[in-house]
């Protein structure tokens, strides 16, 4: 079938205002400012389509088109996102920026739960509430494929939360999917992961998280929180801080029974406030529960059942794993073998990573210019050239913008499958059609996400479309060449200026008679005089 094609707000709340409408294919073709929906249905904002007792089951690709700013305040209401419910849908290359959504549970930036549904190369920023099983991009799969995915999201609840899945079940695949996570778990909050809050029955691979997870909570993980029956982790790994009670690991929290952990790493650092059964790649691991060909690097934790690698588990289902024994101050774990910051660098031990596969999965890092000298895993290694800007400010497609714009703003998340840039050139105009050597230059800083241009166009002009573009670039404002260079596909942005009413005109003054004047003659011309 022909797709509908989707350019305004108008045109979604179309779909979704008609459960006639949720089988059908649609393909977006610009830009929407979603931003009104805060004030719609006595400001609980959107609803989403699939919602209530019928599925969505049609496609919709976003072209990697934006929608901006979509909001939901519904706190007692259950499978909120843009989507509600999905089931036998494919959705694609959707850009959800500055989302605000709050509910109950199963919720997600792209939808509250799916199932026997394909998701492909959609990206998702913002905030996400949700008491239970919340995600930054879905809340809950089920017999489902996310793929190539990405997630910024700020992210709070009690249980189930994941960066970018809340709960991940019946089969479930995701793969080549990247969060970026602040996450806030209320007090007695269990199962939360910087990827994924619960997997079951599930597969993670070619994934990674960068998660600061604060909490005072049970089965917390950089990867998954609680990784329950025969699910596994593949080719993965996790940075950031991990913060909880018990049961908290850098990549796992909690690995199930017959669950697997393989060719896996953590570099992020553990951080309990109850020191029992964590550790830095696995708080706790279960029954028949494999880990093999993976590592850790972790930080100082004290207390029962601490582990460098493992705090608690079977040692004999750990195989060719290690983890560093200066870095994390433990000489002891539930399983693997303990090993100097020497001997897990460059170059490596040989008692240590033995028979990992350095030809296809591994990849040495000689020059210590990735990962510190550990190992990483080859579909880590870079992109020529850097990754795209996003999260414009104004918002992309703005209006009524004021003249005194101070700043232009954006983010950039570094992320290790592409190249560091060495800055930014900052297009904008009143056209689109740059000139390449006319740019604001803007240095990247390591670690920073937040940048700004300030006073980018001295003299804007009222009731004017202005375009603009970020391009992250390894090459420096000299155009020296550095053997890379620009982030493909830069997205364009645009913002529209306010227009000004006029002053009303100003008084008259001097009349003739004068004001209040007596005894004028009768045949005295009445006048007047007015200065513009």
């Amino acid at each position: 079938d022909i797709p509908y094609e989707i350019a305004s707000l108008e045109n979604l709340y179309w779909i979704a205002e008609s459960s006639a409408r949720w089988s059908y294919n649609y393909l977006q073709t610009a830009d929407i400012n979603a931003a009104e929906t805060s004030g719609w249905f006595e400001d609980t904002g959107w609803m989403p389509i699939g919602y209530g007792d019928t599925f969505f089951t049609g496609t919709y690709n976003g072209q990697g088109h934006t929608i901006d700013s979509l909001f939901i305040d519904n706190d007692g209401a259950t499978n909120m996102g843009f989507f509600s419910r999905a089931m036998g849908a494919v959705i694609e290359n959707i850009r959800l920026t500055n989302i605000d959504i709050t509910a109950y549970e199963w919720v997600g930036g792209l939808a509250g739960s799916i199932t026997e549904t394909t998701v492909y190369n959609c990206y998702v920023s913002g905030v996400v509430h949700g008491d239970r099983t919340a995600g930054g991009l879905i809340g809950a799969i089920a017999e489902s494929t996310v793929d190539y995915c990405v997630s910024v999201i700020d992210i709070q609840g009690t249980r189930r939360l994941g960066g970018l899945v809340g709960q991940s079940s019946s089969n479930s695949i995701i793969s080549n999917c990247r969060t970026s996570t602040n996450m806030v778990g209320t007090s007695m909050s269990t199962s939360l992961g910087g990827l994924v809050g619960v997997q079951g029955s599930s597969t993670i691979t070619h994934s990674f998280s960068n998660a600061q997870i604060s909490s005072n909570n049970i089965s917390v993980g950089g990867v998954v929180g609680f990784s329950t029956t025969l699910s596994s982790i593949v080719q993965s790994f996790s940075i950031g801080t991990i913060g909880g009670s018990q049961r908290v690991g850098g990549l796992v929290g909690e690995n199930g029974h017959y669950s697997n952990v393989e060719d896996s790493y953590s570099r992020a650092a553990v951080s309990v406030t109850f020191s029992e059964i964590n550790g830095g790649l696995i708080g706790m691991n279960g029954s028949n529960a494999m880990v093999e060909n993976s590592f850790s690097t972790g930080t100082n934790i004290s207390g029962p059942n601490q582990g460098g690698l493992i705090g608690w588990g079977d040692p004999l289902v750990t195989v060719a794993s290690y983890w560093d024994i200066e870095t994390s101050k433990h000489t002891t774990s539930g399983g693997g073998e303990g090993r100097t910051t020497a001997e897990m660098t460059h170059p490596y031990a040989d008692n240590t990573y033995v028979d990992w596969d350095f030809d296809i999965i591994l990849q040495a890092a000689e020059d210590y210019s990735m990962n510190d000298g550990y190992p990483f895993l080859q579909w880590q290694i870079i992109s020529p050239n850097p990754d795209v800007a996003a999260s414009p400010a104004p918002a992309d497609g703005s209006s009524n913008v004021p003249l005194e714009l101070e700043n232009l703003n954006w983010r950039y998340i570094r992320h290790p499958a592409y190249t560091e840039p060495a800055g930014f050139r900052i297009y904008i105009n009143s056209t689109g059609d740059f000139i390449d050597d006319d740019y604001i230059w803007i240095d990247y800083i390591e670690d920073q996400v937040l940048y700004s241009v300030p006073n980018p166009v001295p003299d804007l002009e009222q009731g004017t479309t202005y375009y603009w573009q970020v391009v992250p670039t390894t090459l420096l404002p000299d155009r020296a060449f550095t053997g890379r260079g620009d982030a493909e596909d830069p997205p364009l942005w645009s913002f529209t200026t306010e227009e000004l009413i006029p002053p009303p005109p100003d008084f008259a003054h001097t009349p003739i008679p004068g004001d209040g004047e007596t005894d004028v003659p009768v045949d005295t011309p009445i006048g007047w005089t007015y200065t513009t």
